[in-house]
């Protein structure tokens, strides 16, 4: 049988100790206790319901670990998940090995594939919310308020395509909106080609090849490029804005 979400009348959350998030750009109120997070989201809809049952019918080891639901006066209002005590977001990372950076791409282009899978489409990506065990090298996507249920099939190619975009500006130092303008260019990014192939074969059977060869991307060529592809990205995202702030 699968377990599903326990709900628990709590009535509030504020003898709790107040968590404060360093890593995660959030206006929802978070709390610690035990091993565990407790947040109060702004608005506890019927999307955040669907991927909070949804993640606890069977455990993601590339997503945060749902607990309960708390309610008050018969409503949700809160939920709990594990506390990743020594994880720390991937923009804390700009000086990892960056042989250690592709394979963490693999992971992180994996888990928003199984997102997509199991009917999740994500909405708020920046580098802040993908954690890193350093020890361990493993990946878990948190702040999972950006995730919404899936309504269209192009949606899962549109979050594939963010989730190669997140891995290049995890790789090139950068911002993901800048990066992500830089990609819509067709410029190449890495001398094999090997990132923009991966962005091409998305929805195709050879997706995931190009995936597994993110490893072979040439380090030398990176780091070569990094400041000018950097420089770039930055660019094409302050055009992008001024060429729409002029209509």
């Amino acid at each position: 049988m699968k377990k599903r979400i326990k709900r628990i009348e709590i009535g509030n959350l504020n003898p709790l100790k107040r968590y404060v998030a360093f890593d995660l750009n959030t206006n929802s109120k978070i709390y610690r206790q035990n091993g565990l997070l407790y947040k109060v989201p702004r608005f506890f809809g019927d999307d955040l319901k669907f991927v909070l049952e949804n993640l606890k019918k069977k455990k993601m080891n590339n997503v945060v670990q749902i607990k309960d639901i708390y309610t008050k006066n018969d409503k949700d209002y809160a939920y709990s998940m594990r506390y990743y005590k020594g994880y720390k977001s991937i923009r804390r990372f700009k000086s990892r090995d960056l042989s250690l950076k592709f394979e963490d791409c693999k992971k992180i282009i994996k888990a928003f594939c199984d997102l997509g899978r199991r009917n999740m489409i994500y909405y708020d990506f920046h580098k802040g919310n993908v954690l890193l065990q350093k020890k361990t090298n493993d990946i878990v996507i948190c702040d999972i308020d950006g995730l919404e249920k899936c309504r269209r099939k192009e949606d899962k190619e549109e979050q594939l395509t963010d989730a190669v975009c997140l891995c290049a500006a995890y790789i090139y130092n950068t911002g993901f909106p800048e990066m992500k303008a830089y990609v819509k260019t067709k410029r190449k990014l890495d001398s094999k080609n090997i990132i923009r192939s991966c962005l091409d074969t998305i929805g195709t059977k050879d997706f995931f090849k190009n995936v597994d060869k993110m490893t072979e991307i040439d380090q030398e060529d990176i780091k070569r490029n990094q400041r000018r592809i950097k420089q770039e990205a930055k660019q094409e995202y302050k055009d992008h804005f001024d060429y729409y702030r002029n209509f």
